[in-house]
């Protein structure tokens, strides 16, 4: 996994780009804030004049959610480090601010909901700066085929594309990291099954098709079994108390 998400934002805060960044509400969204409050850190002076827009109204609520539990010592978040929040951080709690927010020149970053693109107020963000050349739209997270984020990722530059219902030419710099996945990766998952002494059968069963079956090649590969099953397909299993002991085909249904 390329670690590229705090490259590419000092680059684009550097440029004085407007910066959008799409996020899922719980979790992922205070963990972007986290970082961008420790680049804030390292680079004091680049981004000491740099306004940080919260916008999404789950994504507010879980992060004052977490702020709350955080003070009350019921959370313990990133190793104890209490307050997570960047410098000059607004809430965005009205359509008003959001407005302002869209027509407000020089550099920005707006983290906002949804993490794929196509719900929240990233519908209202993504249209209006996707077809500005000094945009940077970052995306944190998996995009899945049906998204706008996953269009917006195969649709070159200069290609027009529909956003909300309106065709744009596509301007901004669009970005994407897996490095916050909260999915355990495959290196992860092998080493998590290879402590399993007795391990007899592994039923393989989120993720995309190409996929699983790699995935599933791996563990029969690395770990020595006879036998793995991928749900999802054609088949039942039937396990008991000592392990799988068969499949059926669920094609008569």
């Amino acid at each position: 996994i390329k670690e590229t998400f705090r490259k590419n934002i000092v680059k684009a805060v550097k440029e004085e780009k407007t910066i959008v960044i799409p996020v899922f509400s719980l979790g992922r969204a205070q963990e972007i804030l986290y970082v961008l409050k420790d680049m804030q850190s390292k680079y004091p002076k680049l981004f000491e004049k740099v306004p940080i827009f919260n916008d999404g109204e789950l994504l507010r609520y879980y992060t004052e959610m977490y702020y709350k539990f955080q003070e009350d010592g019921l959370l313990n978040f990133y190793v104890g480090k209490k307050d997570f929040l960047p410098e000059n951080l607004t809430m965005v709690d009205s359509k008003q601010l959001r407005k302002e927010i869209l027509i407000k020149k020089g550099c920005k970053i707006i983290v906002t909901s949804s993490g794929n693109g196509s719900y929240g107020p990233a519908q209202t963000y993504i249209p209006r700066f996707i077809k500005d050349p000094n945009a940077l739209i970052h995306f944190t997270g998996y995009c899945h085929p049906d998204t706008l984020g996953y269009r917006l990722k195969t649709t070159k530059k200069d290609e027009i594309e529909e956003v909300s219902g309106t065709k744009v030419i596509k301007k901004a710099d669009v970005e994407f990291t897996n490095e916050f996945s909260a999915h355990s990766k495959a290196d992860e998952l092998i080493k998590l099954l290879k402590k399993f002494e007795k391990l007899q059968f592994v039923l393989v069963n989120h993720g995309q098709d190409d996929v699983k079956d790699e995935f599933s090649n791996r563990i029969l590969k690395e770990l020595d079994l006879d036998q793995v099953g991928i749900l999802g397909r054609e088949y039942f299993y039937r396990i008991d108390k000592d392990g799988f002991v068969t499949s059926y085909t669920s094609k008569f249904i």
